[in-house]
């Protein structure tokens, strides 16, 4: 990473740009040394930018900003949020795969030893080995052998005999008593990992099963409590449950509840939002609601669960997961906590007892209320996602597309770029960072950089210069770049991402979009536009933001766009060159001669204009000066170091 600022808009950019220039001219540069000095040897101030990209990158990614293009970057205005903390947002169950904690296990030791306690503690309370196996095999960020891969056309069946979802492929679901506690494990690896970082969070909230983590943040279970407690939650609903099946939903709330009362022992299970809802119930009866939508051409897709959560097919576990909950100490909270079943705000202090858990277990999710009820929080912070991928990034930037929100990790990305991907966001929104943690094991130096742009301001006191004719010309009305634009804006909310992270050659599945993400989109861009879609389309024919844009722009009758157009959100600036010199106007073309009894003798253009330059021209070799001191003082740190060694 490379964090830069200035005061203002304009000094960031002309940071910007000496860095490109210094990293051009110095290729060579050590990317921990250039952290360390711009992140702990200058002041991080209100307008922020924070370039991602690998060490050979960084110049193009400060080029692209200074471009006002896409990049591997973030930035932003340190505003209300400053020194506060993000909301936590905790995953529910169905995103977990094997091989998910190894990443950040492999980097962060607070990661790996959370991990170590969490199997230590599963392992005595259901006598199971291989719990850490699974949490760091498969190490190439997707599914190891035995873990359920996501289908990106939807193409599974049910298997009557085992009643669960079968893939084509022959890969398996993980059983809920595993599922539950592996991501109560990762969630709280991931929670203590941001804290190392300096990271508090505001406020936390959890979808589902990952209310348990949730709570065991904010301090009402302990991390031991909190995974027993899962790990018996998990038991009862393999054993003491029949299997069930879980339908996420696209339509409007009248459909979905005409379905419900429709289809026998179909049930709403979660609300996620306007036209986003999940229903649930036995194998049977999802089935036959898949089949009234398809038959309708509502879009709808499974989930990968093996039961049919907060509907009636757990009722016979409700009694025996009240008595386990009675078992376990709860605490006050010492973080707000928006409850899941009702997006309730409980203030810190507030007290769980069995009686929440057991009716969070039973009720449906409202996602939605929790969404509105966070929106009230003071400063707009972000919403930080804790957990294996980013379905709740996604949920949030369709339903509150001005809330910024960042997942910690994604199934796709096999390494840790997301990870310094929210780190970035996360800096530039003016979220509090202990940088000297996150640095915490580099062997980076401080070395010598360019200095701060300071930007010189004009305090002339005579009269004002003639004003230049401005020539420009503004078009209006849609043009092919604007569909591309509107492409991308809606791949990069739909998709999960912000809208610098999307480019028009980027494939969507490159993009890691699912079937659910596509549907959302393409049935977006239908609305929008007037035209027709289909989903083989867009994954064989316009798989990319560019393709995409340019079938829509011949179904409507637009000129495609060109395959070399570079798309930038505005048109690009037009330099204005007046056709005549400055005039300057006296009574008869005689400069004025004003006597010191009438008004004050100001200095001439040109004499101003020396000063100027002078002043420049000091500052210019004050800058060197400060430059050199400072290569003098690391050279003679770094001998010091040597003769100390």
């Amino acid at each position: 990473m490379l964090p830069l600022s200035g005061h203002t808009p304009e000094a960031l950019l002309a940071s910007a740009r000496a860095f490109r220039d210094h990293l051009t001219e110095h290729p060579g540069t050590d990317p921990a040394d250039l952290l360390l000095t711009t992140a702990l040897g200058r002041r991080h101030l209100e307008h922020r930018l924070v370039v991602t990209a690998e060490a050979g990158g960084k110049a193009a990614a400060l080029d692209a900003f200074v471009r006002g293009a896409a990049g591997a970057y973030a930035h932003g205005v340190a505003g209300a949020a400053a020194g506060t903390g993000p909301v936590f947002l905790f995953t529910g169950q169905g995103s977990g795969y094997d091989g998910m904690g190894a990443a950040l296990a492999g980097r962060f030791p607070v990661v790996a030893r959370t991990l170590e306690e969490c199997a230590g503690i599963h392992r005595d309370e259901t006598g199971e080995e291989g719990f850490l196996d699974r949490l760091l095999g498969g190490a190439d960020g997707g599914p190891a052998e035995g873990a359920r891969s996501w289908d990106p056309e939807g193409a599974r069946s049910w298997d009557p005999e085992g009643a669960r979802l079968w893939d084509p492929e022959g890969a398996r679901l993980w059983d809920t008593a595993f599922a539950q506690p592996a991501l109560f494990a990762l969630q709280v690896a991931q929670a203590r990992l941001w804290r190392r970082f300096g990271v508090e969070p505001v406020a936390v909230a959890g979808h589902s099963a990952g209310e348990y983590a949730a709570l065991c943040v904010a301090g009402a279970l302990t991390l031991e409590d909190g995974l027993r407690l899962v790990c018996r939650r998990g038991r009862l609903m393999r054993d003491g449950t029949p299997a069930g099946g879980m339908l996420a939903v696209f339509a409007a709330e009248d459909v979905v509840r005409g379905l419900v009362t429709e289809v026998d022992g179909l049930e709403l299970a979660v609300v996620n939002g306007p036209g986003q809802y999940v229903v649930g119930g036995p194998p049977e009866a999802v089935a036959a609601a898949r089949a009234r939508l398809a038959a309708c051409g509502t879009p709808a897709e499974s989930l990968p669960v093996d039961r049919a959560f907060h509907t009636a097919l757990l009722d016979p576990v409700l009694a025996d997961f009240r008595d386990a909950c009675g078992k376990v100490r709860l605490r006050p909270t010492r973080t707000e906590f928006v409850s899941g079943p009702d997006g309730v705000r409980h203030p810190v202090g507030w007290l769980p007892d069995a009686e929440h858990l057991v009716r969070g277990t039973r009720r449906p999710v409202d996602f939605a209320a929790v969404l509105r009820t966070l929106e009230r929080t003071p400063g707009r912070p972000v919403h930080l996602e804790i957990g294996p991928d980013a379905p709740l990034t996604g949920l949030v930037r369709r339903a509150r597309p001005d809330t910024a929100a960042v997942p910690t990790q994604r199934r796709g990305d096999r390494g840790l770029g997301t990870l310094w991907a929210a780190v970035a966001r996360l800096h530039c929104a003016g979220h509090r960072l202990d940088w000297a943690a996150l640095l915490d094991g580099s062997d980076g130096r401080r070395i010598p950089l360019p200095p701060y742009p300071f930007q010189h301001r004009s305090y002339w006191t005579g009269p004002p210069p003639t004003p230049l004719a401005d020539d420009r010309k503004t078009e209006d009305g849609m043009t092919e770049q604007a569909v591309l634009a509107r492409v991308l804006a809606l791949s990069a909310r739909h998709l999960g991402y912000a809208p610098e992270e999307i480019t028009a050659e980027r494939t969507f599945v490159g993009l890691g979009a699912d079937s659910l993400q596509l549907i959302g989109m393409v049935r977006q861009l239908e609305a929008e536009f007037g035209v027709e879609i289909g989903m083989r389309e867009i994954l064989e024919e316009a798989g990319t933001p560019r393709l995409a844009a340019r079938l829509i722009a011949e179904r409507t009758g637009r000129r495609a766009v060109p395959a070399s157009a570079d798309v930038t959100p505005d048109d690009e600036p037009v330099h204005i060159t007046p056709d005549d010199e400055p005039v300057h106007i006296t009574p008869d073309d005689e400069p004025v001669h004003v006597t010191p009894d009438e008004e004050p003798v100001y200095a001439t253009r040109a004499e101003v204009e020396e000063l100027a330059r002078q002043i420049r021209q000091l500052a210019e070799t004050q800058t060197r000066m400060l430059g050199q001191l400072s290569e003098a003082v690391a050279l003679l740190a770094e001998g010091r170091k040597e003769v100390g060694g």
